[in-house]
């Protein structure tokens, strides 16, 4: 009987995770960057901030744009400030090359 339950335990899990890798792989926060946030202003703006501010500044900032108008839901919010964060100085795409 607790074989069958950890087992059962294990596939929930498994699956679970599936779900949410398959959700962040249908929308991963380089594509909402860019989507969202190049419809207003090219993404110079943000490759010139990359390395200066945290991810509460980040935040911060994201906040203020979805306030006028950019399309990203409060999750997406989070995935975006934290991969802002953790991009170097320089980083594609927010950064292409040659510009």
């Amino acid at each position: 009987m607790k074989k069958k339950w950890i087992t059962g335990l294990t596939a929930a899990l498994f699956i679970a995770g599936f779900g949410i890798s398959a959700i962040a792989a249908e929308n991963p926060p380089d594509a909402l960057l860019m989507n969202a946030c190049t419809k207003c202003h090219d993404s110079k703006k943000i490759c010139n901030n990359l390395g200066k501010k945290d991810q509460a500044a980040w935040k911060s900032t994201i906040q203020r744009m979805v306030k006028k108008g950019a399309a990203l839901s409060s999750a997406e919010q989070d995935a975006v400030s934290l991969y802002l964060f953790n991009l170097v100085p320089n980083s594609e795409p927010v950064c292409p090359k040659g510009k």
